[in-house]
């Protein structure tokens, strides 16, 4: 959606006629009425949408000239948007969040291509026809994820974006840390300097939320949402509405020129918690659905995860701390082979989208791997997954235990088929899988299925010493 100066809407969309984004038509459809009333559709154009459809308007130039968001670069409309032509430069990276600074210059920050490992800044002096490239203030991001920029009606330049790695902020009481995820900058210098980066959070005391897909994160004075693909405007009462694929945001520019309060809360922990699948409700609050999946309480005591994908089940937050965590699955099926995905169940442990640990059982073997290149210190594997423990028939009970070790940040996995117990520890867990970091209070835990059924049959997570 965008907004003119008079007031006029434009609502604009895909209408694919074929498979993916080949052959897309955008339907426009306007409103002088708040929304109240659309005029029909019209289509603009049977192209690829990141060729040369935009995405959507960025903004309008003195002269009248639409600027739109091509994905890599600009599109320039003279006739409000009927027809579109590429200026030919081309921007670093893509998801391309742009502004016009006061000197008619544009200047686009982008997903994707970094600079000197930061996100990049590409800047045209010629309305589109070339650009020059530079590093940003800001850490890259990838896939999941867009930026929002716009200039405020006030004048400065709002910018929002995520950081995986953190973000330095400077709290309200002088004290520079580290915070993770959802984070707003304002540049009232036009893009040379950010006078103020704050977490995107209500400084609370710290609470299990949701983000896009489904999956948990705490949203407290530590971190904020982690993934999405954001859009912003600001209103006429001067509230900016920023939101992501899942969540809505509003604040004015005085709580974004705001620090953040100084740490008065202690990060969410690790707590003793069970989880019996009696139904007709959870025993425990806070599970959330990921991916989406059939199923339910089967009256058996047992709660059943239905997926016709792969990786669809649930999560929760678990938070930070040394642990152990049991869990019990009965029933195994595993779909034909064959599908888009390999069946079997999968465990992840997940800090938000910095480290993650993956276990799978499947039908003839169970293996293990962590996300590379985000914060494993050692393990026996240089990267992806190792298949060493093979299954001579598949599992059709399994029993699974994890522990993890705060101060040493290993992670031990064990595990018992066809109803053993869960003594018998992973090869690849016995030479050791260490973390570079400790898991911080995002940690979650999914148990999800790809393409099969399980029942779950008890879940059970308490803190240990470290």
């Amino acid at each position: 959606m965008w907004s003119d100066e008079n007031g006029e809407i434009y609502w604009t969309t895909g209408l694919s006629t074929s498979a993916g984004y080949g052959q897309s038509a955008k339907v426009v459809r306007t409103s002088t009425d708040s929304g109240a009333t659309w005029s029909k559709p019209r289509t603009t154009g049977i192209e690829r949408i990141r060729g040369t459809v935009p995405g959507a308007v960025a903004f309008k130039l003195k002269d009248g000239t639409w600027v739109g968001n091509g994905f890599t670069h600009l599109l320039l409309s003279r006739d409000n948007g009927l027809s579109w032509t590429n200026p030919g430069g081309v921007i670093r990276g893509g998801h391309v969040c742009v502004v016009q600074l006061k000197d008619g210059r544009f200047l686009a920050l982008t997903r994707g291509e970094e600079v000197d490992g930061m996100m990049a800044i590409s800047i045209s002096d010629d309305l589109g026809k070339s650009y020059t490239y530079s590093a940003s203030d800001f850490p890259p991001i990838g896939g999941g994820q867009s930026s929002a920029m716009l200039r405020l009606k006030e004048g400065p330049i709002f910018f929002a974006s995520f950081a995986d790695q953190g973000i330095i902020i400077t709290d309200s009481s002088g004290v520079k840390r580290e915070v993770r995820g959802l984070f707003a900058a304002v540049s009232e210098d036009e893009c040379k300097s950010w006078s103020n980066v704050r977490l995107v959070s209500d400084d609370g005391p710290g609470k299990s939320a949701m983000t896009t897909n489904g999956g948990c994160f705490a949203f407290s004075q530590r971190n904020s949402e982690y993934r999405g693909y954001m859009a912003a405007c600001q209103a006429t009462n001067g509230l900016v509405h920023l939101i992501t694929s899942y969540s809505h945001y509003t604040f004015n520019l005085a709580w974004l020129k705001t620090p953040n309060e100084p740490l008065k809360y202690p990060p969410i922990r690790v707590k003793h918690e069970i989880e019996t699948f009696d139904g007709p409700q959870f025993d425990l609050k806070d599970w959330e659905p990921y991916h989406g999946h059939g199923g339910g309480f089967n009256g058996k005591g047992q709660y059943t995860i239905i997926s016709k994908s792969h990786f669809q089940g649930m999560n929760r937050l678990i938070g930070e701390g040394s642990f152990e965590m049991n869990m019990a699955f009965k029933n195994i099926y595993f779909n034909p082979r064959g599908d888009t995905a390999s069946p079997g169940i999968t465990i992840w442990i997940k800090d938000a989208m910095v480290r993650r640990l993956h276990f799978y059982v499947r039908e003839d073997r169970i293996d293990m791997g962590l996300a590379v290149g985000d914060g494993v210190e050692r393990a026996p594997f240089p990267e992806g997954r190792q298949y060493n423990v093979k299954c001579s028939t598949p599992p059709t009970a399994a029993q699974l235990k994890f522990i993890y070790n705060e101060k040493t940040r290993r992670m031990r996995i064990f595990y018992g088929l066809n109803g053993a117990k869960a003594t018998t520890e992973l090869p690849q867990s016995k030479v050791g899988v260490y973390f570079a970091k400790p898991l911080s209070e995002c940690t979650a835990a999914y148990i999800m299925m790809s393409n099969g059924r399980v029942d779950i049959d008890h879940f059970e997570i308490e803190p240990i010493k470290p």
